[in-house]
């Protein structure tokens, strides 16, 4: 072979391999450009199915809870565990004598912890000479529109805002801190426990928009339809779609379980309270009543055994905004004192973190926590806050209650409600408690 040839051959080889690297390079771009188009087209098809889904969504939110009824009504409920007798003096029932020797026999009957032995007396909440009043929130309205230029209303409200901050910032050092700001929540009350007494409140008596803090009675109602808690508590409840889709469409807050999962009653209990998860809360109503609308009927039935169903009312185990789901501070106070007297309800709204049994999705369960809690146990309150129950949506603004056990050794109930932020929410508890509370 001469040179010529063997040049030739050369040449045809390298050209082989070029087009050989050139077809590799065209293939992987093919590739890529076919994913590419499969990626968007997967978004496309999921956006047009949330889109799809949207009226329909928006419909199931409407209608509320009644897409987890079943069709069947509520079940006869008569004779439910808390229901006070014909004449008033079932266990429930609202005491109106006070006489020392009732209220030991009470304490006896009801086996009260020695926390909350003195919560014997009853629901009803009296202001006394020393009794704070905050004055109400100012509510500031729009302004009417009128043909002041878009610079001078900004203006305006920039001087406005200053003029603010430097009414608020008290040490000049140009911070507005929260305490300097105050307390901002539109609705208070604050009671001693152990003598009824409101201590301090802020339009205690007005109407409010309870959102979640209404699962604390939904808890207390489930655990006093257990024929036997202690023994309840492991008992099992299979999720179904209809009550995650419920708790995602309505947007909830959500333990998150999978339908199909199966959670322990212990699970509901503190699925309900600590993460405030709609489907925890569904879950109770179905297996302690059978429907979400027959547990609707026993939590309207407690506000009657409690005294407060002239301010009360609720049409959702959930806290979902309905015109007719509203309630007082005072209200929740009350709800929150029959809560502390239970002793498995009491256990549950003290938890800082649980973790619930294993799941299809998390096999070594899901841990939730009561961010309350959790935040405020590093703040000085004046005591240790025990247990509480927040709530939000758009309607109520951030609320809570919690229970504290004070430095002095009492015991006292706070309610707020419509704060602008969940932190401003606490801030205002541990002020509450830090001004009124030695």
């Amino acid at each position: 072979m001469d040179d010529r040839e063997r040049e030739y051959r050369i040449r045809r080889k390298r050209a082989r391999l070029r087009r050989e690297r050139q077809l590799r390079r065209r293939r992987r771009i093919m590739a890529g450009c076919l994913v590419a188009i499969a990626l968007i087209l997967v978004i496309t098809c999921v956006v047009l199915e949330k889109r799809r889904h949207k009226k329909s969504d928006a419909e199931i939110a409407e209608s509320g809870v009644e897409n987890l009824t079943d069709g069947s009504g509520a079940e006869d409920t008569a004779g439910a565990e808390g229901e006070p007798t014909e004449d008033g003096t079932g266990e429930n029932a609202k005491e109106e004598e006070l006489d020392p020797a009732v209220i030991e026999q009470l304490k006896a009957e009801r086996n009260l912890s020695p926390a909350v032995a003195s919560f014997a007396l009853g629901y009803e909440f009296h202001e006394t000479p020393e009794t704070y009043h905050f004055p109400s929130v100012k509510v500031v309205e729009e302004p009417e529109e009128e043909e002041d230029t878009e610079a001078e209303v900004e203006g305006e409200n920039d001087q406005s805002e200053t003029n603010s901050n430097l009414e608020l910032d008290k040490n000049g050092d140009g911070v507005v801190t929260y305490e300097e700001e105050g307390i901002s929540s539109k609705y208070l009350v604050l009671i001693d426990a152990d003598t009824n007494e409101i201590i301090a409140e802020r339009d205690a008596d007005e109407s409010i928009v309870p959102a979640s803090m209404t699962k604390a009675l939904s808890v207390l109602v489930a655990v006093e339809q257990m024929k036997d808690p202690a023994s309840q508590l492991e008992d099992k409840f299979t999720l179904t779609s209809e009550i995650e889709d419920f708790a995602y469409t309505s947007g909830s807050s959500a333990v998150c379980w999978m339908p199909g999962d199966v959670a322990t009653v212990r699970d509901l209990l503190y699925g309900t309270v600590l993460p405030s998860g709609a489907d925890a809360a569904l879950a109770l109503a179905q297996y302690t009543s059978g429907t979400h609308e027959a547990f609707v009927e026993l939590m309207n039935q407690r506000l009657e055994t409690l005294g407060i169903s002239d301010t009360a009312h609720f049409t959702n185990c959930v806290g979902l905004y309905d015109e007719n789901h509203y309630c007082t501070v005072k209200d929740i106070a009350a709800i929150m004192k029959a809560c502390m007297e239970n002793d498995l309800v009491r256990e549950v709204m003290a938890g800082h973190v649980y973790t619930t049994s294993p799941t299809s999705v998390h096999p070594e369960g899901i841990e939730v926590s009561n961010w309350f809690l959790r935040r405020i146990e590093d703040k000085d309150s004046h005591g240790l806050v025990l247990c509480a129950k927040t709530g939000f949506v758009q309607e109520s603004g951030f609320c809570a209650v919690s229970y504290m056990e004070g430095n002095d050794g009492g015991h006292y109930i706070l309610v707020t409600a419509d704060a602008w932020g969940n932190w401003r929410c606490i801030y205002d508890h541990v002020m509450t408690y830090t001004q009124f509370i030695p």
